[in-house]
C-alpha cells in the first residue's frame, strides 16, 4: 500500500536517499513489491482483495486527525520537493523528454510487456 501518495509528505529522497533516488530514477526500472517495502517506498504490501479495506481503514484515520496541524505537516514535508522543483531550471526539458515519441514508445512497449506477463 503506497500511502506516500495518499497525503504523505515523505518524497523519495528523504525516503530512500538521494543516491538511491538517483540511482531508481536514472535507471528507470521497476521495483519489486519487496524492494519498495524493504527501502521504505511503501508502508505495507496487501493482497488485492484486502487492498480496499486498508485503504479505507488508512483514510478514516487520517479523517480522525487535527486537519490544521495535518495541513502544515503537509507543507512541512513538501518544502524540499517544492524547492526542488523551484530551483530547476530544467523542469520544461525534462518534461519534453517523458512526453517525447522515444519516451512514449518505450513506456508502450513496458506497459504491453507487463500486461502480456500479467495473462
Amino acid at each position: 500500500l503506497l500511502r506516500h501518495v495518499l497525503g504523505s509528505t515523505r518524497t523519495p529522497p528523504p525516503v530512500v536517499g538521494a543516491r538511491r533516488a538517483r540511482q531508481i530514477g536514472m535507471q528507470g526500472r521497476l521495483l519489486l513489491m519487496e524492494e519498495a517495502l524493504e527501502i521504505g517506498l511503501v508502508d505495507e504490501i496487501v493482497a488485492p482483495e484486502k487492498l480496499a479495506a486498508s485503504v479505507l481503514e488508512y483514510l478514516n484515520g487520517l479523517l480522525e486527525l487535527p486537519p490544521i496541524a495535518m495541513n502544515a505537516t503537509r507543507l512541512d514535508g513538501k518544502a524540499h520537493l517544492i524547492d526542488v522543483l523551484e530551483g530547476s531550471d530544467d523542469v520544461e526539458r525534462t518534461t519534453a523528454a517523458w512526453f517525447s515519441d522515444e519516451t512514449q514508445t518505450a513506456m508502450q512497449r513496458l506497459v504491453d510487456s507487463l500486461t502480456k506477463n500479467k495473462n
